[in-house]
């Protein structure tokens, strides 16, 4: 007969996770709505996004880092920098290592992405952290992210292809001009 204890199985939520939401709630009581996502995007990222299929977090940390390095430490300090980033790892998102457009793959992840926050966020509610399910659920009633999402999809879609890329960089570096109004 077996003598060790059973672990009882916690679920999504360990102790340590509850304590950590449950400080977050707290902290999040009292602030205005609009600044909600803010708050609870870094611990979604952590505790949602990085278990959906095809969602590549570690290339796209890996994206956003480079992005930085490569921008002049003058822009960094913008107010839209911020935004800057977030444009380019969305950008990032829609193509997949090789520089290939991924379009439906694109939109399977953020269909899963929104099916789990909604999810989790039922679940936040239900063990009553009901200012991090109300960040949560902020998440996915954001007009502008969803209407951005679909801009950068249309932007990808009117790109040229790889072969009209290096068409471009092949003149660029033969004329060593700007090149304007290629298209």
């Amino acid at each position: 007969m077996d003598e060790q204890p059973q672990e009882e199985d916690e679920g999504l939520l360990t102790p340590q996770l509850r304590e950590l939401i449950a400080e977050l709630d707290a902290w999040l009581q009292g602030e205005p709505d609009e600044k909600l996502v803010g708050h609870v995007l870094p611990f979604a990222t952590e505790w949602v996004l990085k278990e959906i299929e095809g969602l590549d977090v570690k290339r796209y940390t890996e994206e956003a880092k480079l992005f930085v390095l490569a921008t002049p430490l003058a822009d960094r300090v913008l107010l839209r920098y911020p935004d800057d980033v977030a444009y380019w790892v969305g950008q990032r998102m829609l193509v997949n290592a090789d520089h290939e457009p991924e379009l439906e793959l694109a939109r399977a992840v953020l269909d899963t992405a929104r099916e789990l926050i909604g999810e989790r966020a039922a679940l936040l509610e239900q063990e009553g952290y009901r200012n991090v399910a109300a960040g949560f659920r902020r998440l996915l009633d954001e007009s502008s992210y969803r209407e951005r999402a679909g801009q950068i999809a249309a932007q990808i879609d009117a790109m040229p292809g790889p072969r009209d890329g290096v068409a471009l960089l092949e003149r660029l570096a033969a004329d060593r001009a700007p090149l304007v109004n290629t298209r």
